[in-house]
């Protein structure tokens, strides 16, 4: 530093103007005052001055730091990832203390901004339509387990609620479904026909519901999707589907209506007219 101090005082000297002059002169008298203070001094005079350029230089670094990133998505997607696997629970934990204590704030925040919050979500969604529901397919696939768990104590907890709920509500709710299948008619039958061909097994099932009727009598039916026929009998009101039973399986389709047809001359209940015909063929 006394070097560098000496050089200037040189520089001055063989300076004319005067408005160097006078520049060389401030700043030696900076760099005399700073030579003179102490190491603590100077920490502070630094801490102050970085504090006032940042201040001061906010906005361009914003702009500076947003065109990096833009640039160099990749690298800050990827360091992103690194930083909060190693620091999950850490992370964790100061997002659940600043939620916790900007509660308040946030609420009127959002309350302020209802408009605006559900304008900008609308077009994040319409924008990334694809993302989201691959996103969303993918944390449904890795949480079925638990979401189905989740589902199913909240609707046990919650079953007299909702029963109550849909007797309210249940022209609005009506109204809704009929007006969702009319758009999407289309959409609803392929996923329809990919779910019974997901149901359907390589054989036919022979099966029995006991005392379908709740008067003693037992029902024999024939298919190859019992889940799905099973479902239909019940909505048909049917008793007693959930005991419902095998009672052979045959690969044949033909060998399997016919062995239905024998539980029907037993006295088993069941479609008795597809059964005449067949016999009758």
């Amino acid at each position: 530093m006394s070097d560098l101090f000496n050089e200037i005082i040189i520089l001055e000297a063989l300076c004319l103007r005067e408005d160097a002059h006078n520049s060389l002169f401030c700043l030696e008298s900076f760099l005399f005052q700073y030579i003179m203070k102490t190491e603590a001094e100077k920490k502070e005079a630094k801490k102050v001055y970085m504090k006032a350029y940042r201040l001061a230089n906010r906005e361009k670094k914003k702009v500076t730091q947003k065109a990096w990133n833009l640039a160099n998505k990749d690298k800050v997607a990827k360091h992103n990832k690194t930083y909060s696997e190693a620091n999950k629970e850490t992370l964790a934990i100061k997002k659940k203390d600043y939620r916790e204590a900007n509660k308040d704030k946030r609420r009127a925040y959002i309350d302020k901004n209802k408009e605006k919050i559900a304008k900008q979500e609308k077009e994040y969604k319409l924008s990334n339509k694809d993302k989201i529901a691959t996103q969303s397919k993918a944390r449904h696939e890795a949480n079925r387990e638990r979401n189905n768990a989740n589902s199913r104590a909240y609707y046990r907890a919650n079953k007299d609620n909702r029963k109550d709920y849909l007797e309210t509500n249940k022209d609005r709710i009506g109204k809704r479904g009929k007006a969702y299948r009319e758009i999407n008619r289309g959409s609803i039958a392929a996923q329809g026909k990919v779910y019974r061909e997901s149901k359907k097994l390589p054989y036919n099932v022979v099966y029995c519901i006991p005392n379908y009727d709740n008067k003693g009598n037992n029902y024999a039916g024939v298919t190859n999707r019992p889940d799905i026929r099973i479902k239909d009998h019940k909505s048909l009101g049917k008793l007693n589907t959930g005991n419902w039973y095998e009672l052979d399986r045959i690969v044949d389709r033909a060998e399997a209506e016919a062995k239905e047809s024998e539980y029907h001359k037993l006295g088993y209940h069941g479609n008795v007219e597809e059964t005449r015909q067949r016999n009758a063929a």
